[in-house]
């Protein structure tokens, strides 16, 4: 009997270190999964997506509230956004719209052919902002075209003030357009005045 209880007392001690252990390993495993979940807290992951949202952020300021015109890939032709009168307004989230315009001088009564709408963000005028003069730019003058000499280009253009897309007070439109003829220049200039 003391026998037994010796070794009783000698194998309690350890059936609770394992049973303690066992549970506990259970516990550090499951622990581990926690830790796991703490991937799951890789919901820096989440994070992650969130950055995707900020680039999407990055997408919000690229699209600006103005539509899209047409892509700058011809020859780029830079063009300064001036005013009639003497006055420097800010205009926060205004969209400018650039038109090119190509027609044959030898052609009466014709309409000029649209060659292109560029839209662009402004903050302020003065200002500035691109169109694209197309390599097939004589080409898509319709009639006529022919000899590039006879050819004359402008750019037109208003600024969508409260970017609504309609050209009304408050906004600024052009009347006074610079004409070229055959090759592109670097630059051009369209002069604003606000529509009343």
């Amino acid at each position: 009997m003391t026998i037994r209880l010796l070794l009783l007392a000698l194998l309690l001690p350890f059936s609770f270190v394992v049973v303690a252990c066992s549970p506990a390993d259970d516990d550090d495993s499951s622990a581990d999964d926690d830790d796991a979940a703490d991937d799951d807290d890789a919901a820096d992951d989440d994070d992650s997506s969130a950055d995707d949202d900020d680039a999407a952020d990055d997408d919000d300021s690229a699209a600006s509230g103005c539509p899209e015109g047409d892509a700058l890939d011809g020859t780029l032709i830079a063009v300064d956004l001036l005013l009639v009168t003497a006055n420097a307004p800010a205009t926060p989230g205004a969209c400018v719209h650039l038109t090119l315009w190509g027609f044959d001088t030898n052609i009466a009564d014709q309409s000029a052919n649209n060659l292109g709408t560029f839209i662009a963000p402004v903050d302020a005028l003065p200002g500035a902002a691109q169109v694209s003069f197309p390599a097939d730019a004589h080409e898509q003058i319709e009639p006529g075209g022919d000899v590039p000499a006879d050819n004359n280009f402008y750019v037109t253009g208003w600024l969508d003030v409260n970017a609504n897309g309609v050209e009304d007070t408050g906004d600024y439109t052009d009347g006074k357009p610079q004409f070229w003829a055959a090759s592109p220049p670097a630059s051009t200039s369209v002069t604003l005045s606000e529509v009343n």
